[in-house]
């Protein structure tokens, strides 16, 4: 819980992993035997199980090709507290990632606050030697609504460089003009 703490739990940790050349899995979690231990309340474990913690992946180069998953459990309250998940792919084109994240917080079995976006970015392979173009965006699946985007393009040789970005972010009062910026 920190290096000026002393730890006065005691706890077992345990996990297990399975791979092999295009899947990784990974899960984890802890169990707390002191009641009153500074530990587990601390990273808000009211009893002694932890969340459990999972991790998959898979991985082909032969098709550039990465996807993920990740998650945390929450089995006290019974809640898929977060999840996310990725893509990305590497094309002759270019590079694309797309990003999908899905977080919960509950007090008293409540859901307080709830955070569910997806983020989204290509980078071209470079266009007659020295030329790039780009994008990225986040998008609030909440609020049905994009909360910021890039374009941006560049331009490299061999003794000069130039980047020309834009980027324009969205505010949550709609009368309020969005903000934008060029670099």
């Amino acid at each position: 819980t920190g290096n000026d703490k002393l730890d006065n739990s005691k706890r077992i940790n345990y996990g297990v992993t399975i791979e092999n050349n295009n899947i990784n899995l990974q899960l984890s979690q802890n169990y707390e035997f002191t009641n009153n231990s500074n530990f587990h309340k601390e990273i808000g474990n009211d009893n002694h199980l932890s969340d459990l913690l999972g991790n998959a992946t898979y991985a082909d180069s032969n098709i550039n090709l990465n996807l993920g998953y990740n998650f945390r459990y929450d089995p006290e309250h019974n809640l898929l507290n977060r999840q996310e998940m990725s893509l990305k792919h590497e094309t002759d084109f270019g590079t694309y990632n797309i990003n999908y994240l899905d977080e919960k917080s509950e007090t008293n079995n409540i859901i307080t606050s709830q955070n569910e976006t997806i983020s989204y970015t290509y980078e071209s392979k470079k266009i007659n030697k020295f030329s790039k173009i780009g994008f990225n965006g986040h998008y609030d699946l909440q609020e049905n609504d994009n909360k910021e985007y890039s374009v941006a393009y560049s331009y490299f040789d061999e003794c000069f460089g130039i980047n020309i970005d834009f980027n324009r972010k969205f505010y949550s009062d709609n009368d309020l003009k969005p903000q934008d910026t060029l670099t």
